[in-house]
């Protein structure tokens, strides 16, 4: 285990540093005393939140439900391989082009980065082909073990850990890659001024979600509450997402990935397009017919 990641590495809690015991394979809090195992280039420094950290979703507050976030996303990651390649074409290109969408704003000085909810390591394979270092990040360790697993290198790290709490040092990251995670979270606004603290002057903090999602609702059928389509209990567009942006940093956003070249599966032809080259027809059919699909934001940390 690279000693520049594990010098990263704080107590989730108390946020002072952690001992290496290199005759253990593991991580001791010099706080807590308590001991943080290490799986290969995969640390597990994951705590159940203090109580009253959060409010709880609207949604869980409306049935008076609790939302044990840790658990279903660890129970998700078990059941559900997010490894495997979506069946659909034009899934698959629209994840390719939000991808690319994310990388292309990475700026070159930018050499740590973070992936929240690293899912399948599609940023860990994206970072090191750029020569990046990389550190896979989940709840569930299932996630950041197969990441490790598809994209083994010595600037590729996992780490299974929750956001609200997270074990790296402040202002200690390049960059951090948030892709499709915002939804699924009790409290965004607390969720992004966590990450933002770990940035580096300069640093930048991508956000992706979906574009002003109509959010579906399910019965379940072992509570027989309303449950949501996907686990999304947010919406955002651009009048929304402005609260979550801190005071003092750089935003913007954008909007992208017009639905209607998915409906009329126009992916056929456009995915042989180069990534400017699609970008610019996405942004003249979304002037023509205002249909994003995809939410991006960029915080930049001042220097």
């Amino acid at each position: 285990m690279e000693r520049k990641f594990l010098d990263l590495l704080v107590d989730p809690i108390t946020q002072q540093p952690l001992l290496w015991d290199a005759t253990q394979l593991e991580l001791k809090s010099t706080t807590s005393g308590k001991h943080y195992p290490l799986y290969g280039q995969v640390a597990v420094i994951l705590e159940p939140l203090l109580g009253s950290f959060l409010e709880p979703s609207l949604l869980h507050q409306q049935y008076g439900t609790h939302f044990d976030y840790q658990h279903h996303y660890e129970q998700d990651a078990v059941l559900f391989d997010y490894s495997e390649q979506p069946e659909s074409q034009a899934t698959i290109h629209e994840n390719r082009r939000l991808h690319q969408a994310i990388f292309s704003i990475i700026r070159p000085r930018q050499h740590l980065l973070l992936d929240v909810g690293c899912g399948n390591g599609w940023a860990a394979q994206e970072a090191l082909k750029k020569g990046l270092t990389i550190i896979s990040m989940d709840v569930s360790r299932a996630n950041p073990e197969k990441a490790i697993q598809q994209y083994p290198h010595e600037k590729h790290f996992g780490l299974v850990a929750d956001a609200f709490q997270m074990p790296i040092k402040d202002a200690a990251l390049d960059a951090i890659i948030a892709s499709e995670i915002m939804e699924h979270v009790a409290d965004p606004q607390k969720f992004v001024a966590a990450l933002y603290e770990k940035l580096r002057p300069g640093g930048q903090l991508i956000i992706t979600t979906p574009y002003n999602e109509k959010i579906e609702y399910y019965l379940c059928v072992h509570c027989n509450r309303p449950t949501p389509k996907h686990a999304h209990l947010h919406s955002f567009n651009e009048h929304n997402i402005q609260k979550l942006f801190p005071v003092g940093s750089t935003s913007r956003w954008e909007a992208f990935s017009n639905k209607y070249l998915a409906k009329l599966r126009t992916h056929v032809l456009l995915k042989h397009l180069p990534f400017g080259v699609w970008r610019a027809v996405d942004k003249l059919i979304n002037r023509l017919i205002w249909q994003p699909t995809r939410l991006l934001m960029e915080i930049t940390k001042p220097e």
